[in-house]
């Protein structure tokens, strides 16, 4: 079942990307992240392990395709990608059991591709992970201190932004300011 299940999501994903971006330079860059979140999700569900080899590259990736794509901005990529690994990297080293290190560097990685609005990925993933957490141990599927596998939901936080990040924030902010 897994398999068609990756397939399928795929192919909605650049489906919905390739409408969403419509045959520009920020498809690219779309259809890579969504390729890198759908891998990455998969194996971390299934051996709670987010590997360096998907990672870094993507990141690489995403760095160079979002600053071709949004150059008059390609400062705020690195500095997403930095100050979002770098802010994981200290919840890490507080509760090592918590998160491990390639939950900082998907981080990064989310940072290099959707710049600052990566802190709102992985904020929905950690929300998304609270509340999936709450409902298997509300059924009885899982302890107060099971592991969850945190790069499954900044994966899922990291594709909502992908598709509503600047409205997501706005409405915040319009909340916020009201």
């Amino acid at each position: 079942m897994r398999y068609p299940a990756v397939e399928a999501t795929t192919g909605l994903l650049f489906g919905t990307a390739a409408y969403e971006f419509g045959l520009s330079l920020a498809l690219l860059p779309a259809l890579v992240l969504i390729s890198a979140l759908i891998s990455l999700a998969a194996i971390d569900l299934e051996h709670r392990l987010l590997p360096n080899v998907i990672v870094g590259p993507a990141a690489l990736a995403g760095l160079i395709l979002s600053i071709l794509a949004n150059p008059a901005a390609w400062w705020t990529f690195p500095l997403s990608a930095i100050a979002v690994a770098g802010f994981l990297l200290g919840l890490a080293l507080i509760y090592p059991s918590g998160m491990g290190m390639g939950d900082v560097k998907m981080g990064g990685m989310l940072g290099a591709f959707l710049g600052p609005y990566a802190a709102l990925a992985v904020f929905l993933g950690a929300m998304i992970g609270a509340v999936t957490g709450g409902l298997l141990m509300a059924a009885g599927k899982v302890q107060r201190r099971s592991a969850l596998p945190f790069g499954l939901f900044m994966a899922v936080g990291g594709i909502i932004v992908l598709f509503a990040g600047p409205q997501l924030w706005d409405l915040y902010m319009n909340l916020i300011w009201r």
